[in-house]
């Protein structure tokens, strides 16, 4: 059973780089690191075949064992027929039927045998569903105070940490450290520092990927962690990021701009074309954006911050895979989003 688990767990890897080796083929040629990928590739194909070939190895290893013993049932039925005729006289009929039902034996034993390890193997989904009930959930999406806000929150972008602290997991050091800080409305704050500084953190911490340990995050004058999940990244005007890795659904480019699906189709259309992009209004998004270019799907995802107009953007390296024509394009957006 551990070698099924094991040969399950192995094939993850497998799925993993050859995701990478498709999403990232044109780099991988560029820089010429075919070698290292089909090696890494080839490492992962390895380990998963000795799993499996260590798995079959031992199912035949236990049905040569079970036949065994059936030969040895049948065998030891023979020979006591013949031992004992003279003790339990048995009619040639009834001896050949005895021997009969033993050579099933090993048969029926080897259905059980196998029955046990698909029931076992089964119970691994049920493993798998439990160490889920185990992950803390999130907190509500909606709550009662929820009513109470003001329709028109957040009317500025002011935002304000206060002794926060949070950490991804209670095993690990806090990602952020009373960390105190304010920024106005329609101020700019750009945030630098090395890998594992904490910069998207704060961003994880905005819109509540992850809880504060202390402190409290105030947007316009409430308390993030005072509302529901709903109010904090689904309500309109409020907050939204453009992110390193572009996000797009799969569906129509409508969809993917207006995700919730709560704007016209010329607010859509203006978005598009603030971004040169009005001709993408009937095209569609496959894989996740896979038919576009890095610079088009991160266009689109500053469509969609205009057709939010949030009081609070987040820009987490935006432009990194983008050329310089489309950078001028969301420089100027984003000044016209923050007036």
């Amino acid at each position: 059973m551990d070698l099924q688990r094991l040969d399950a767990k192995s094939r993850s890897p497998i799925s993993s780089r050859l995701a990478e080796l498709l999403d990232g083929l044109e780099t991988i040629k560029a820089f010429r690191k075919q070698d290292v990928f089909s090696s890494n590739f080839e490492s992962a194909l390895d380990f998963n075949t000795s799993c499996m070939l260590a798995f079959t190895t031992s199912q035949r290893w236990v049905g040569l064992r079970i036949d065994s013993a059936g030969m040895l049932v049948t065998t030891c039925a023979a020979i006591l027929v013949i031992v004992l005729n003279d003790v339990i006289p048995l009619s040639g009929g009834i001896a050949a039927l005895l021997i009969n039902w033993t050579l099933n034996f090993s048969i029926t034993l080897q259905f059980l045998v196998v029955a046990m390890v698909e029931s076992e193997a089964a119970i691994t989904s049920v493993e798998r569903g439990l160490q889920l009930t185990l992950l803390e959930p999130e907190r509500a999406v909606s709550l009662e105070s929820d009513g109470q806000l003001d329709r028109e929150w957040p009317r500025t972008g002011e935002v304000e940490f206060k002794e926060v602290t949070a950490r991804y997991r209670k095993d690990l050091a806090p990602s952020a450290k009373k960390m105190s800080f304010r920024a106005l409305d329609k101020e700019r704050v750009g945030i630098c520092g090395r890998t594992g500084a904490g910069k998207s953190t704060l961003t994880s911490i905005l819109f509540r990927l992850i809880e504060c340990e202390e402190g409290s995050v105030i947007l316009d004058g409430v308390d993030l962690a005072q509302v529901g999940l709903k109010e904090v990244r689904g309500r309109n005007n409020a907050m939204c990021i453009i992110s390193q890795d572009p996000v797009l659904f799969s569906g129509s480019v409508r969809q993917a701009v207006d995700v919730f699906g709560v704007h016209s189709d010329e607010d859509v259309k203006g978005a598009l074309e603030k971004v040169r992009l009005g001709e993408f209004y009937d095209r569609s998004v496959e894989n996740g954006g896979s038919n576009m270019s890095a610079g088009e799907r991160q266009l689109l995802c500053l469509a969609r911050a205009l057709l939010v107009k949030p009081k609070l953007l987040i820009l987490d390296e935006a432009t990194v895979s983008s050329w310089s024509g489309t950078i001028d394009i969301a420089l100027k957006e984003e000044r016209e989003l923050a007036r």
